[in-house]
């Protein structure tokens, strides 16, 4: 397994796709709840795969789960991974350093917001 493997934590609104936040860190809990934290309005559903932590970490009753549910944002997950292209891992794409994976983020959802107000 990588030492320093980071994760990238991503939230979308589910009906226009707009990017409302992310996250950098490891693949536990504590990455996840510094993510639904941020974005959780208190009023806000969930939709995400099965993995545990959203179990531990979502209220059941706005958290929704099934990978057939998840494909909005899995497409758009393996763009970035595309996109930031520093070194590859069988067919997909990911980036070593986390300030490039930061510095992307941020121009990416800059540039998605700016694309969703002009509509």
């Amino acid at each position: 397994m990588e030492k320093n493997k980071v994760w990238i934590w991503r939230a979308i609104d589910g009906v226009s796709r707009r990017p409302l936040g992310w996250e950098l860190g490891h693949g536990g809990d504590a990455s996840a709840k510094k993510l639904i934290s941020r974005i959780d309005s208190g009023t806000c559903s969930f939709v995400t795969d099965e993995w545990g932590g959203f179990f531990r970490l979502l209220p059941e009753e706005r958290h929704f789960y099934g990978k057939d549910l998840t494909f909005p944002i899995e497409g758009t997950n393996s763009d970035i991974r595309h996109s930031l292209a520093r070194f590859h891992r069988r067919s997909k794409t990911t980036s070593r350093s986390s300030e490039m994976v930061e510095a992307y983020l941020n121009k990416r959802q800059a540039s998605f917001i700016k694309k969703f107000r002009k509509a």
